[in-house]
């Protein structure tokens, strides 16, 4: 059972990883982060492996809000107990996010991507 999960497993990070062989000029407007870039380009075979790794990201990560919104909210001199329910907020939806777009990374690209944002923007690692 543990070797077919860690067969599983590389097989989902060969196809998230198989993306950024891809090059693409990247203009002011564009995602500063390489899985937001795959997700949102309107080419299947790079926006499929890109929906699964920002599905895991968000899913696997959206938990960290809790800790970023107030920290942010703080350094900012803002109210703490504002960021701390923002951060409950994000939580949930970036793990909502996440999973929905996991879920559905099989539908084709959009003209206009809904869920344009992930939990690596929120920690600020991004420049989203």
């Amino acid at each position: 059972m543990k070797k077919a999960k860690a067969v599983c497993l590389i097989a989902v990070l060969m196809l998230v990883l198989t993306r950024f062989s891809y090059a693409e000029e990247i203009t002011s407007d564009s995602p500063s982060c390489g899985v937001c870039q795959g997700a949102e380009s309107q080419n299947f075979g790079k926006s499929a492996p890109g929906k699964i790794g920002r599905g895991l990201v968000n899913t696997g990560l959206g938990w960290t809000n809790l800790l970023a919104q107030p920290i942010q909210a703080g350094s900012s001199g803002g109210n703490v107990f504002t960021g701390i329910g923002k951060g409950l907020w994000m939580t949930v939806v970036r793990t909502l996010q996440g999973v929905t777009e996991f879920g559905l990374f099989w539908l084709p690209p959009g003209p206009e991507e809904s869920l344009k944002y992930c939990a690596l923007g929120d920690l600020g690692i991004t420049g989203r």
